[in-house]
């Protein structure tokens, strides 16, 4: 049991240290960025070598902004979101779950509905020993593999219905970082999982986007760490100045509410490893709330009417969600095992356990838990 009183002084103790103000860093990183968007030859000399500071690539100004027009009365919104029962030890069985939430917000001039909807698999864990990683790892990567094809599907049934403007919605990013430092076998049989879904929405010409709250990335404000160290990436020092200036924070010196950045193109090295239609590209959107991050694949990227629609439709229900998108709030409602759930799981192993006369080992630790005497 947490003491209260006990902690009141803890925090008393670190405040100082837990509310920095940032303003000398966010004013060096204007003065910077005002710098080189009027600079004409940044853009060459930044395209000129590769950079070990991840840096995007993009066309055009580099402080270009759109006015996103208002989303039509008429459209429909698709989102998904996954949540798990990660394997535990102590409740005498290596299976868990993963629960697939999704909606489907319809806004129509006589027609308005919501239609909600859940699917959960359940897992042995034998699946995990072709596989040199851990469990938890093996489980968020299956979540996502589900979360896509659960997108795809329904945005295929939703097609055959849809008059006007529709826009399947992930939470989350698609850049598959979570693959990154993974080994070979892993890694290939999710990427090729992850890129069959995203082609066949390409294929189907069904919009997707994924959209990232309080984004922490580092892309376009690395544009102004090169600045500051003359493009010499080993003089780190030069650029401590603005150590905690992320792209959002770059994006509040410009972006006005109701307005998007030009699109930037991810360069990780990741990008190889989807197909070309697919490549990552991502704009900063000012929802009015926050500064939120909108990842598209390529193909979307090269539709200006395409970059629009999404825009539109994630400003509408970030509008209608105060400030965080309606309908990703509405799916992860869906998605999230909750602690009842999560004992209900382990209630009905149990209880197949016992029909079928297996043997179930739960830890003193778990019976502990469920039942705590003195």
């Amino acid at each position: 049991m947490l003491d209260r009183a006990k902690l009141f002084k803890e925090i008393t103790r670190v405040s100082d240290a837990l509310f920095i103000s940032y303003t000398d860093e966010y004013a060096c990183a204007r003065a910077v960025w005002q710098r080189i968007t009027t600079d004409p030859s940044f853009a060459d000399n930044v395209i000129a070598q590769q950079w070990s500071l991840p840096i995007p690539a993009w066309s055009g100004p580099l402080d270009a902004t759109y006015d996103i027009t208002e989303a039509s009365a008429i459209y429909r919104v698709i989102a998904v979101d996954g949540s798990q029962i990660y394997p535990d030890r102590h409740q005498g069985t290596s299976c868990y779950l993963i629960n697939v939430g999704c909606i489907v917000l319809n806004y129509g001039a006589t027609d308005s509905y919501a239609q909600v909807a859940t699917e959960p698999y359940v897992f042995t864990g034998d699946e995990d020993a072709a596989f040199l990683a851990s469990s938890t790892d093996i489980v968020n990567a299956l979540r996502e593999a589900y979360e896509f094809e659960a997108g795809l599907a329904r945005a295929l049934r939703e097609r055959e219905t849809a008059t006007d403007g529709m826009a399947l919605l992930f939470d989350g990013s698609l850049i598959f970082w979570h693959l990154e430092s993974k080994d070979a076998s892993f890694k290939t049989y999710f990427i090729n999982r992850y890129v069959t879904t995203l082609t066949a929405l390409h294929e189907h010409h069904i919009l997707y986007a994924a959209y990232v709250s309080m984004p922490r990335h580092r892309e376009v404000s690395n544009l102004l760490r090169l600045a500051l160290c003359n493009f010499d990436c080993t003089k780190q020092e030069a650029y401590a100045a603005i150590e905690h200036v992320t792209d959002a924070a770059v994006m509040n010196f410009f972006l006005q509410p109701g307005q998007r950045s030009t699109v930037f193109a991810y360069t990780g090295s990741l990008r190889a490893l989807y197909p070309e239609p697919t490549r990552p590209h991502f704009f900063y959107l000012n929802t009015g709330y926050e500064i939120g991050r909108v990842e598209i694949p390529a193909w979307i990227a090269r539709n200006q009417a395409a970059c629009d629609c999404i825009a539109s439709i994630l400003l509408d229900q970030a509008r209608k969600g105060h400030g965080y998108p309606v309908a990703l709030a509405e799916a992860h409602e869906q998605a999230v095992v909750k602690g009842p759930d999560r004992d209900f799981f382990y209630q009905v192993i149990t209880k197949y356990a016992l029909q079928q006369k297996k043997r179930i080992e739960i830890s003193p630790k778990s019976m502990k838990k469920r039942s705590i005497g003195i």
